[in-house]
């Protein structure tokens, strides 16, 4: 397998990198050292959050709130001739509902990573791709994720998001890398790993 080292945020080359020494743990392939963000912690948080399997009454009560909010209201108005104000409050809720809503819900996911881990930005942050997992280091800690249990890998305009089952998840800025063919190879590297050790769901069987 080939082997990756990046320049890290001022410049210099790891000069430890696992990736030329090898670990215990599998076989390196790719390894990436950068300053992490809140930003793509965000990023992690939502996209768990989307996919997150809500409960049917739930999912049923907000489909009908918004009904009643997005399309109930504008139609009572637009019945009693008031066109414009229709139009402004489908206009409203739709805004409400596509922008507002999403900004609040990244505001609160920031500023709880900004509580719970306040000098997340300031310690360099190692990712390494290895033939049965992924490792995880900063400040001293690292955790080990084995391929099989990588829920999915995102490619976004910005960045890469590795999701793993459990809530949690790694996002690297395209900025990162040193270049794109060495992100493209990292990306690929982890989407085919990931896809060779997915454990099959009942849905793959049409259960």
């Amino acid at each position: 397998m080939s082997g990756s080292r990046t320049r890290n945020k001022r410049g210099r080359r790891d000069s430890n990198s696992p990736t030329d020494q090898g670990e215990a743990i599998g076989v390196m392939a790719y390894a990436v050292e950068f300053y992490p963000s809140y930003d793509e912690l965000v990023k992690v948080a939502t996209i768990h959050a989307d996919a997150a399997n809500m409960p049917q009454l739930t999912k049923l009560a907000l489909q009908v709130f918004f009904a009643i909010h997005t399309v109930a209201v504008p139609l009572i108005l637009f019945y009693l001739d008031e066109l414009i104000w229709a139009a402004v409050a489908f206009a409203i809720n739709v805004a409400f509902s596509v922008f507002v809503l999403p900004y609040i819900s990244r505001v609160d996911y920031r500023r709880h990573f900004e509580s719970t881990c306040p000098s997340y930005e300031q310690e360099l942050y190692r990712v390494k791709l290895r033939s049965n997992g992924i490792i995880c280091e900063q400040h001293g800690d690292f955790g080990f994720v084995s391929w099989g249990s990588v829920k999915s890998v995102h490619e976004t305009d910005d960045s890469i998001i590795v999701l793993f089952r459990g809530g949690n998840g790694v996002g690297i800025a395209n900025k990162s890398f040193a270049d794109d063919e060495q992100r493209r190879k990292f990306l690929n590297y982890a989407v085919s790993q990931r896809a060779a050790a997915r454990i099959p769901s009942p849905r793959d069987h049409g259960l």
